[in-house]
């Protein structure tokens, strides 16, 4: 965010004045805590020079109404605080001797900045009046606790130059923000994302559905499924005993009775758990296991109704292949994505086909490329998975498949590390010699600088996945999820990123 605040007030800065005023009342650049923070009537006109009707304080303060990043951002010297009118004086110390005051107040809003030399500024403290320097520090939290109390002068600064005088002023607060290498940038996961946009946390709850397969698996495109894939092991709801699987083909389902039980069974279960431990509010309903949009339309509409009709649901994900999701499916999530959330999660895993074939994927990449911008044009929510250490590959390789997937737009990506369990086809391979998998440095190393390729618009809703059972064979750094995601976090803020 940061990095935006940054490059927009840039292009404030090189606005061309040909632009016309009246059109630029408002321009966003950035946002917090869900809030859009604007640039004013009043700072576009500075740079225009429309500011004859804007001279003299007393005018300037109703334009001024910029949420302060330094509030945030923590770029400022020094604090100051007035007691009588609940304002606060926040300081930049500039590069030539002077002192920039931000006043801001009790909403947070800029309502004035000036700019005295710092000598006058000791000769107005001690002649004028006292204020009280209540703290000096980049940590916020603290701040916020030390400004509750202490005394001062009911008088606030009055303004040695009112800002409009100061054309160079944002030049100097650009600059400030672009050495401020030391303030991690907070990484933009899916859990942030839906509780700026819902102001409570989400949990997403999977769902396994008997009766699903995938083409790779009951021989559409190929046998045996992914060889890295034992689906029993991400499906701690599913006991499936059921020979009937469907398919897009299939023109009847006796058991969508049993299923629709299942759906509301797992969901209920998991929901209860949930708000007796987290006391969890909102839910998304995660369509998790096998191919979710392998079946018969009718199925899957009925499915999909029923998930979304549960109370506290704001939405459901469904993970699919790109190879198996008709039309009309794509048609009828984008209807409900019109009042709800709708998630469509593709399994990319590599941009590379040659990699693709050897883990018996049984699709290319051009069919996942043209169906992800398909899903896309229809204003969907797309996930991508991605996967490092598949077979062969090298870090460049995995970064590039990260840069493809980013140029397709999706708007969320899952980051997995390959790791070998028993009962799949990657286990001969393996027992083999034929595979090794992923060192956890080479994968840490490649997920942050995965991780730094991506623009704040697209979220991260996993960085790491594991499996602590017996069933894990290699590697067993898999095993420990914890201690993989403090490794990461760790790695991330050696490059300044705050997960």
């Amino acid at each position: 965010m940061l990095q935006t605040y940054i490059d927009n007030i840039n292009y404030l800065l090189n606005m061309p004045q040909k632009d016309k005023y009246d059109k630029l009342t408002k321009y966003i650049i950035g946002n917090i805590g869900g809030k859009d923070i604007y640039t004013t009537e009043f700072l576009i006109a500075k740079q225009f020079g429309y500011l004859k009707k804007f001279q003299g304080h007393s005018e300037l303060k109703d334009y001024m109404k910029l949420i302060p990043l330094i509030v945030y951002y923590k770029f400022f010297d020094e604090v100051y605080k007035n007691i009588d009118d609940n304002r606060k004086i926040y300081v930049v110390n500039d590069t030539n001797g002077r002192k920039i005051f931000h006043v801001i107040d009790q909403d947070y809003c800029l309502v004035s900045v000036f700019i005295v030399s710092k000598i006058n500024f000791e000769k107005q403290l001690n002649r004028r009046f006292s204020l009280i320097k209540d703290y000096k520090s980049s940590k916020i939290l603290e701040l916020t606790n030390n400004l509750n109390g202490g005394t001062a002068t009911p008088h606030i600064l009055s303004p040695a130059r009112p800002f409009w005088r100061h054309l160079d002023l944002l030049e100097r607060l650009y600059q400030k923000l672009q050495n401020m290498s030391n303030t991690p940038r907070q990484i933009n996961t899916i859990g942030r994302y839906w509780r700026k946009k819902y102001n409570t946390k989400v949990y997403k709850i999977p769902i396994s559905i008997s009766g699903f397969t995938c083409p790779n698996i009951d021989g559409t495109v190929a046998k045996g499924g992914c060889t890295f894939c034992e689906n029993e092991s991400f499906s701690p709801n599913l006991k499936d005993n059921s020979k009937l699987k469907l398919n897009l083909k299939s023109t009847s389902n006796p058991f969508l009775e049993q299923q629709l039980l299942q759906l509301e069974t797992q969901f209920q279960q998991t929901k209860a758990k949930l708000i007796k431990k987290f006391n969890a509010k909102k839910f998304i309903v995660y369509f998790q296991s096998f191919t979710n949009t392998y079946a018969p339309f009718e199925t899957l509409k009925a499915l999909y109704s029923k998930a979304l009709e549960f109370d506290d649901v704001i939405g459901i994900s469904i993970g699919t292949r790109a190879d198996s999701i008709t039309d009309e499916t794509l048609d009828y999530l984008s209807k409900l994505n019109q009042t709800k959330e709708i998630w469509v999660e593709y399994g990319i895993q590599s941009i590379y086909d040659t990699t693709l074939q050897k883990v018996n994927r049984g699709e290319d990449f051009n069919i996942i490329e043209k169906i992800i911008r398909k899903t896309k044009n229809l204003a969907l929510n797309v996930c991508g998975h991605l996967i490092f250490g598949l077979p062969d590959e090298t870090q460049e390789m995995m970064l590039q498949s990260v840069r493809k997937t980013v140029e397709l737009g999706v708007d969320s990506i899952k980051f997995h590390p390959l790791y070998v369990v028993k009962n799949t086809l990657l286990t001969n391979d393996y027992k083999k010699g034929k595979f090794t998998p992923i060192s956890e440095e080479l994968y840490i190393d490649t997920l942050v600088k995965a991780v730094k390729l991506l623009p704040d618009t697209i979220s991260i809703q996993r960085v790491t996945a594991g499996i602590d059972d017996d069933t894990l064979l290699s590697p067993l750094w898999c095993k420990n999820k914890h201690n993989q995601i403090n490794k990461i976090k760790k790695a991330l803020l050696k490059e300044n990123l705050l997960y």
